[in-house]
């Protein structure tokens, strides 16, 4: 990696900061202690802003108004160079199923980004940048050209189609933007089968793990195991809460398992089924947490689980919690809802609510040392560090 350093510009579409792991953000803050890389954070809209001012959201609302500096460097080690750029306010466009028009709004926001990640570039004095457009196709069409780029690559973690924010217009634009990337670098196995279809220079790299952060998890969990034996067994969840959770199997667990706490840890969007979940005792809400506060959350864990529904979008997920949970070394269940036969019987997966329950019953008590310790030699093995080095090979 280190002899061919080069200059990155990431058209992101997640915000720098947050209260959710983001596998871009990861990717480009590893990539940056061997290259430069100039991260072009989530484009708010003015819609975005009236609501972070209404419900008082943590918006960085004085940066995008320029009140204070939009560019930031955030090296923190002599030999990482990343900096993170926060744009303007730009107009909402998602929400017009008309074509003009949404190609009106689109085409003076990106006539606003080009302008920013310009001057950006000039400031920081990158040249002959490869751009790395990070699941925003529309965006990237727009953009082409518009930074004299020597490569221009997709980085595609979902499948566009299925999402509901891009429904509208995701899928028209990532496929024309796909024929003209240089190339692709897709997460999943199934992602991979779709995108090669139409642009041959795609490449695999699937999601990592912050092995530091949860292996201060598993530090804690050794302690709190020492110091309690009668604790309350937790089944935990680190994620999202929305749409592709199956609510009635969490439900189900909790009916039948009323003497197992389930923790959820992490965003909720499904508010309605948060509602549900929350009128059986032993369902836990923690709300969202910072990195830092995360392994001593999930240190709780005596099981971690994936509960999603089996459809078009979940299939072609690769979810980064299969090995942070390996990584405390606790045992993994997940419903059948995408392959990972890559994984082999180091995880469980169930096919049926059923199954899936057993398979609990089955694990909670564990103890077994060594099972534990293949669960976090092979997290080990899929480290962010190793997902950025082959990241940087195919660029």
């Amino acid at each position: 990696m280190e002899k061919n350093k080069k200059d990155i510009v990431c058209i992101g579409l997640p915000a720098w900061e947050g209260d959710y792991l983001k596998s871009t953000v990861m990717l480009m803050q590893e990539l940056s202690f061997n290259h430069r890389v100039l991260y072009v954070e989530y484009a708010f809209t003015f819609k975005d802003l009236l609501v972070a001012l209404i419900r008082r959201k943590a918006t960085p609302v004085a940066r995008i108004l320029g009140l204070k500096p939009r560019l930031r460097n955030l090296s923190n080690h002599k030999s990482q160079k990343l900096y993170v750029l926060t744009l303007p306010p730009i107009l909402p466009s998602n929400w017009s199923e008309v074509n003009i028009v949404y190609n009106f709004l689109m085409k003076i926001n990106a006539r606003i980004i080009r302008g920013s990640v310009r001057r950006a570039i000039n400031k920081i004095g990158l040249k002959n940048v490869t751009v790395v457009n990070a699941f925003n196709p529309g965006l990237g069409l727009r953009l082409e050209n518009s930074f004299n780029e020597r490569k221009l690559l997709y980085y595609c973690y979902d499948e566009i189609s299925q999402a509901r924010w891009a429904g509208k217009h995701g899928a028209r634009e990532e496929k024309q933007f796909l024929k003209n990337a240089d190339g692709v670098i897709v997460s999943s196995e199934r992602l991979f089968s779709t995108k090669s279809k139409i642009n041959n220079n795609c490449y695999l790299v699937k999601n990592g793990v912050d092995i530091e952060l949860f292996t201060k998890a598993r530090e804690i969990k050794s302690v709190i195991r020492n110091q309690s034996e009668k604790r309350i067994k937790v089944i935990g969840f680190l994620g999202t809460f929305d749409h592709r959770v199956d609510l009635n199997l969490l439900k189900l667990l909790a009916k039948e398992l009323p003497e197992i706490q389930i923790m959820i840890v992490g965003r909720v969007l499904a508010t309605k089924a948060k509602i549900e979940l929350e009128q059986y005792n032993n369902v836990l809400f923690t709300g969202p947490k910072t990195t830092e506060e995360i392994p001593e959350v999930v240190a709780e864990f005596d099981i971690g689980i994936i509960p999603f529904v089996k459809n078009k979008f979940t299939r072609n997920i690769y979810p980064m919690k299969v090995n942070e949970y390996l990584a405390i070394g606790i045992p993994v269940i997940t419903t059948n809802f995408a392959p990972l036969s890559e994984f082999g019987e180091i995880i469980y997966s169930a096919k049926t609510h059923r199954k899936f329950i057993k398979l609990i019953k089955y694990t909670i008590d564990e103890e077994d040392v060594n099972v534990e310790m293949k669960r976090v030699q092979y997290a080990a093995r899929n480290t962010w560090s190793t997902k950025a080095r082959k990241f940087s090979e195919y660029i």
